[in-house]
C-alpha cells in the first residue's frame, strides 16, 4: 500500500479545486452568453416590431378608454331610464369586459401573438358553461327583463301560474313572494315571464263582483235598493252612486244579483268582508231571504208493499 505524503495529499486537492472552479467558470460563461444571446435576440425582435408594440399599446390604451366611457354612458342613460341598479351595473360591468377582452386580444395579435386557439378556447369553455347553466342563464334573462320592463314592483299583489302573493323581493334569478299566510314562495324568474301574470296592485283602485243569491219570492227593487243603501253606507267603495248592480242570472233555487264596487287596492279585503257582512245583517232586517239548495223526496208506494205507517215500528217500540 502506497503511503502519500501531506504534499502529495495538498496537489491532489489543489487539483481538484482547480477542477471544479474551471467547470464553474465554464457554466458562468455558458450561462452569461445564453443571456446575453437572448438579450440581443429579445432587442433585435423589438427593434424590428417596435412601430407594432407602440400600435399595440395604442390599441389597448384607446380600447380601456372607449370601454370606460360606453360603460358610464350607458350607466348614465339607464340611470335616467330608471333601470334597477342591480340590472345597470350588471349590464354596464358586463359590457365593459367584454369589450377589454376583444381589444386585448386585438392588441396581442397585433404584436403577432396567434389569437385563434385563444378564441376557440374561450367559445369552447362559453359554450360549455352556457349548456351547464342554461337554466340559470334563462332565469337571469329573464330577471333582467322583469327589472327592465316591470311588469310588477316590489309590494305589489301577483298571481303567476299557481303561486301568488305580495312581491318582496326582485333578483337576477329568482323573485320573493310572502303569500296571505306569511309563507315565501320563491318563484324562478323564468316562471315568471314565461306565464301570464295577474297584478292586483298595477291600478291603484280595484272592482269587486259579489253575487248574491236571493229567493223567488223576493220583491227584486228592494234587493237593489238595500244594496245600494249598503254600499253608499260603507265608507270604502268609491262609487256608490254609479255602481253597476242588476241581476246576473236565474240560478236553480234562486234569482242571482250581482254588484261591482270600487274600492282602493289595498282595501280590498277588508271592504270584501265589511260589505259581505253587512248585506247578511240588512237581508235579515229587512226580510229578504237568501236561499240555500233543498231537495224534494218523493217516496212512491209498491202495489204489493205494505202501508209505510205499518212497515215503521211504533214510537214506543223504537230502538
Amino acid at each position: 500500500m502506497e503511503t502519500k505524503t501531506p504534499a502529495d495529499l495538498a496537489n491532489n486537492v489543489h487539483d481538484k479545486v482547480g477542477k471544479a472552479a474551471t467547470n464553474v467558470s465554464h457554466e458562468v460563461t455558458e450561462q452569461v452568453d445564453t443571456a446575453t444571446q437572448w438579450t440581443a435576440n429579445a432587442w433585435d425582435y423589438l427593434s424590428s416590431h417596435l412601430v407594432d408594440f407602440l400600435m399595440a399599446i395604442l390599441i389597448f390604451a384607446i380600447g380601456y378608454y372607449i370601454a370606460r366611457f360606453l360603460r358610464d354612458s350607458l350607466a348614465r342613460m339607464m340611470k335616467r331610464s330608471r333601470v334597477d341598479q342591480l340590472v345597470v351595473d350588471f349590464v354596464t360591468q358586463g359590457l365593459y369586459f367584454v369589450i377589454l377582452i376583444l381589444v386585448a386580444l386585438a392588441a396581442l395579435n397585433k404584436i403577432g401573438v396567434p389569437t385563434d386557439s385563444f378564441v376557440m378556447a374561450l367559445g369552447g369553455i362559453g359554450l360549455g358553461v352556457g349548456l351547464a347553466l342554461k337554466d340559470n342563464i334563462s332565469n337571469m334573462a329573464a330577471g333582467i327583463l322583469i327589472l327592465i320592463f316591470r311588469p310588477f314592483r316590489i309590494g305589489n299583489y301577483v298571481r303567476v301560474s299557481d303561486a301568488e302573493g305580495t312581491v318582496t323581493q326582485i333578483t337576477l334569478m329568482n323573485t320573493h313572494l310572502r303569500t296571505i299566510g306569511r309563507e315565501e314562495t320563491i318563484v324562478p324568474n323564468a316562471m315568471m315571464i314565461s306565464n301570464a301574470i295577474v297584478n292586483y296592485s298595477a291600478y291603484p283602485t280595484r272592482c269587486m263582483e259579489l253575487l248574491i243569491d236571493v229567493s223567488y219570492s223576493s220583491d227584486l227593487n228592494q234587493v237593489v235598493s238595500v244594496l245600494k243603501d249598503v254600499a253608499k253606507g260603507d265608507g270604502g267603495v268609491l262609487n256608490a252612486d254609479d255602481m253597476l248592480i242588476g241581476v246576473r242570472e236565474f240560478a236553480d233555487n234562486s234569482v242571482r244579483v250581482y254588484m261591482r264596487p270600487e274600492v282602493d287596492a289595498s282595501e280590498y279585503w277588508p271592504t270584501y268582508h265589511r260589505l259581505m257582512q253587512s248585506i247578511k245583517e240588512t237581508f235579515d232586517a229587512n226580510g229578504i231571504d237568501i236561499p240555500f239548495p233543498h231537495r224534494v223526496l218523493v217516496l212512491e208506494k209498491a202495489q204489493d208493499a205494505p202501508p209505510l205507517a205499518g212497515a215503521l215500528p211504533e214510537q214506543g217500540n223504537a230502538k
